[in-house]
């Protein structure tokens, strides 16, 4: 969406979760890498949850937007 809103194009190629953890596993060994088994893991589980309460933190839900409102607005 925020590729479309700046007018870039993107291609995303689909990779299989086992081709992710071998590739991930391997490049994290190279010193400088940004990235390691460590992410592998945390992509293996959901990390979403559908109690989420803003209000926690004083926000009025009715001021918020979504991203492709936001992306829309900028433009």
């Amino acid at each position: 969406m925020v590729y479309d809103a700046e007018n870039k194009s993107i291609t995303i190629v689909p990779l299989p979760m086992s081709l992710a953890g071998v590739g991930l596993t391997v490049l994290g060994a190279v010193p400088g890498f940004p990235m390691g088994k460590d992410q592998y893991r945390s992509l293996q589980f959901d990390n979403t949850t559908d109690q989420n309460d803003v209000g926690v933190f004083g926000i009025d839900t009715s001021s918020m937007k979504t991203l492709g409102a936001y992306l829309a607005d900028r433009n």
